[in-house]
């Protein structure tokens, strides 16, 4: 019977034994992938701390294996003349820290269009036309016109229907030829400008599309002379949201309804 009894318990204690290292196996799983969690991220966070090392001593440089400081300026490894200094540069280690560069500011730049979107007062490109100032037209008691009165813009709107059509294509001509195909942004012309600013003039200008025009006419009065990144990223925030409200016909129509003419008609 003992022997039976012990043959029985021989299948359990092997059945134990191979979960006990199923989770062996999958903790040894789990600690490689946190292992390999924390290499990743080793890099990026020692590029920004360091090991209390000034930036300008570790970037694009690494440790020099050769270094010794009872020899003089040069020492000779295999055959050639190599600076006998702590740190020396190293072709992998500047791609390192520029991959490391980017994703700081990459993650920077998100970091700052977030928070100027969530911070961004709210619009409503369905009541374009609310935030736009427009000429008072006087009556009198017969219901006849007397006189049109504004402030600084004399403005009086008509729709799509009524603008000629060749004034309609001479302004897309002039400032945005991609207008009708586009949904807000010219990426091509904004990449174009971008290389010219390296290459020319050395600012970015004439990237901003007809919706760009609008939103920033619009609903960036104060600042829409300014050249800077918030008003840049404003200005594409709303024109995605005026974009996705209206049509082509009603933002080319408020385009031409807010865009200065001189004399100060609008």
């Amino acid at each position: 019977m003992l022997c039976e009894h012990e043959q029985l318990q021989q299948p359990t204690s092997k059945g134990h034994k191979n979960n006990k290292n199923k989770r062996n196996n999958k903790g040894i799983k789990r600690s490689a992938s946190k292992s390999s969690k924390k290499k990743s991220g080793a890099s990026l966070s020692g590029l920004i701390r360091g090991n209390g090392e000034p930036l300008k001593d570790r970037l694009f440089l690494k440790d020099n294996p050769y270094y010794n400081p009872s020899l003089g300026a040069d020492v000779i490894v295999n055959g050639k003349k190599i600076k006998n200094t702590p740190k020396v540069v190293s072709k992998g280690k500047i791609a390192k820290d520029i991959v490391g560069l980017f994703v700081i500011l990459f993650v920077l730049a998100i970091l700052y269009t977030f928070i100027i979107i969530s911070t961004a007062p709210k619009i409503d490109p369905e009541n374009i036309y609310d935030s736009v100032a427009q000429s008072s037209v006087v009556y009198d008691d017969q219901g006849k016109k007397v006189d049109t009165v504004f402030y600084n813009q004399d403005r009086q709107l008509i729709s799509y229907k009524q603008m000629p059509k060749n004034m309609i294509n001479a302004f897309v001509a002039l400032e945005d030829k991609t207008f009708w195909k586009h949904h807000g942004f010219n990426w091509t012309r904004m990449a174009g400008a971008v290389v010219q600013s390296f290459t020319g003039s050395g600012h970015i200008s004439g990237t901003s599309t007809i919706t760009q025009q609008l939103a920033r006419n619009v609903y960036l009065p104060k600042i829409k002379s300014q050249r800077s990144v918030r008003r840049k990223i404003l200005e594409m925030y709303y024109a995605s949201q005026i974009e996705r409200t209206l049509s082509k016909e009603q933002i080319v129509e408020a385009y031409l309804n807010t865009i200065y003419l001189g004399f100060g008609s609008y």
